[in-house]
């Protein structure tokens, strides 16, 4: 190898691949942002439960148990590699500037006129939302099956049962995607078609949704604004009216609405990107009532990977009537608000488990179960 370009190459590839170690060794610290923001996990610990059971089976379970601590650390590893985000940085300045290509499609797909959506990466959320996975027949009849089970058990307890969908952003905002719908109806589609066969109020959180309005969803993140949560709340609480008539419920004239700005929000921050964000902000002309309950009393699962202080969030509001208790996720955040104002007492889990000890328990009038569009696989998955 007598051609200089050869061995810079060669030299700069093996000075590239060994920086991780010697930074490593040399305890330099590149890795400062958590780009996913989510919770990093502590290193897998190898388990392995010994029980009294012929030598075949133990051997059996031995080999599964340390494929599943194998299966472990590499997902840990490819979550925690030592500076991942400065070799990111690298190779979507080469992707962005040389090749001009997005450097994640599959987490991230920038759509027109600066719009931004989740990837495939997350339940193939553009397919889904485009038609084109649906669900077979027997999903919905698994999923049929699973909400009237749980509306069975609650009216068991007198509690009313509202299971409501928030829409993902490429079901109201698609139009910005270079990718058409297809024929087929969508899953969301699918399953308020089949809720006439069973007893479960299923909520459309789109449904008051105006044809034409500020932007309901964040360009540059997953979820929607405030704007698209509160008419969010204004479709969930439509069913709930018609059952408890002197609920008082907020109108849009209850609020201002005001435009911030942001430089990084989720989809932009996968992408180490800063790009100009206009953020629509309601802010209530009269204070809210509702009053924080700091006190926690709900233990944590050990699989949750959320920030703890999120899992649990319980207020209370003078004067107002009936306690609910929501089973929510991301998308539950931003109407957290117009819902504590609304009833006397609220409790937010961010969980898609349907708890019944933790229904009878704390013994509410309603309860509610949010949940994304894109996350309605976990249902035809679920065991209660």
């Amino acid at each position: 190898m007598n051609n200089p370009a050869q061995k810079s190459l060669v030299i700069g590839f093996c000075i590239l691949i060994s920086m991780p170690l010697i930074l490593q060794l040399f305890g330099i610290q590149l890795q400062n942002k958590n780009i996913e923001n989510s919770k990093i996990p502590e290193f897998p610990k190898f388990t392995f439960h010994k029980k009294q059971k012929p030598i075949v089976k133990q051997v059996t379970s031995f080999v599964q148990s340390l494929n599943k601590y194998i299966k472990n650390i590499e997902n840990y590893s490819q979550r925690n590699f030592f500076a991942r985000n400065f070799f990111f940085s690298i190779y979507r300045e080469i992707k962005l500037n040389l090749f001009k290509t997005n450097p994640i499609p599959n987490k991230v797909i920038e759509g027109n006129e600066g719009w931004y959506f989740l990837g495939d990466s997350y339940s193939n959320t553009v397919k889904e939302s485009k038609g084109l996975i649906t669900f077979s027949k027997e999903d919905l009849e698994r999923i049929g099956s699973t909400l009237t089970k749980r509306k069975t058990f609650l009216d068991k307890r007198g509690i009313h049962y509202f299971f409501a969908v928030a829409p993902n952003k490429h079901t109201v905002y698609g139009d910005y995607l270079s990718i058409k719908k297809s024929s087929n109806k969508t899953k969301l589609e699918q399953l308020l078609e089949y809720s006439d066969n069973i007893p479960v109020h299923i909520v459309d959180l789109k449904s008051k949704f105006p044809s034409n309005q500020y932007y309901l969803f964040h360009k540059t993140n997953t979820h929607w604004n405030d704007l698209g949560a509160f008419y969010g709340y204004l479709s969930l609480m439509e069913p709930i009216s018609k059952i408890y008539k002197d609920i008082p419920i907020l109108s849009l004239d209850d609020f201002d609405i005001t435009i911030d700005t942001s430089y990084q929000e989720d989809l932009t921050k996968m992408l180490q990107q800063e790009v100009l964000e206009k953020r629509v902000t309601l802010i209530p002309k009269t204070p809210f009532t509702y009053k924080d309950i700091e006190e926690k009393k709900i233990p944590i699962p050990k699989n949750y990977k959320k920030s703890p202080s999120d899992y649990e969030k319980r207020y209370t509001t003078k004067n107002k009537k009936l306690k609910v208790l929501i089973f929510r996720d991301s998308y539950g955040s931003a109407f957290l608000p117009f819902i504590s104002e609304t009833f006397g007492e609220t409790l937010f889990i961010w969980a898609h488990h349907f708890n019944e000890q933790l229904i009878e328990q704390e013994k509410p009038d309603i309860v509610i179960h949010e949940i994304v569009e894109r996350n309605l696989d976990m249902l035809s998955k679920s065991k209660k």
